[in-house]
């Protein structure tokens, strides 16, 4: 049961992550007509761009192919952000993320 709830948990922040770079995206690609909009738009380009860290995952290597396309466009979207994926199999992803060692699984 615990295995179940970290792996929605997971499911989820992969989710919310594919979200957020969805709306990063069209955001940036697209110009606004409104002074309030453009602004707000500008501020959010600005403090996404202060961000900065380090996200660590493990897994499937059959999404190994997958997790480097998504880390590039990530990358380039937020180049502060470190993301690295390490492809040693599912289980090993899943033990990784058990003990603490990863930030998600593949």
């Amino acid at each position: 049961m615990h295995l179940r709830r970290r792996r929605q948990v997971t499911t989820a922040g992969l989710a919310v992550c594919a979200v957020a770079l969805a709306a990063c995206s069209s955001s940036s690609s697209s110009s606004s007509s409104s002074t309030s909009a453009g602004s707000s738009s500008t501020a959010s380009a600005s403090s996404n761009a202060s961000l900065s860290g380090t996200l660590n995952g493990s897994g499937s290597t059959f999404q190994t192919v997958f997790q480097q396309s998504a880390i590039a466009a990530f990358k380039s979207v937020d180049p502060g952000i470190t993301v690295n994926y390490g492809s040693g199999g599912s289980g090993k992803g899943r033990t990784d993320l058990a003990s603490g060692v990863t930030n998600y699984a593949g």
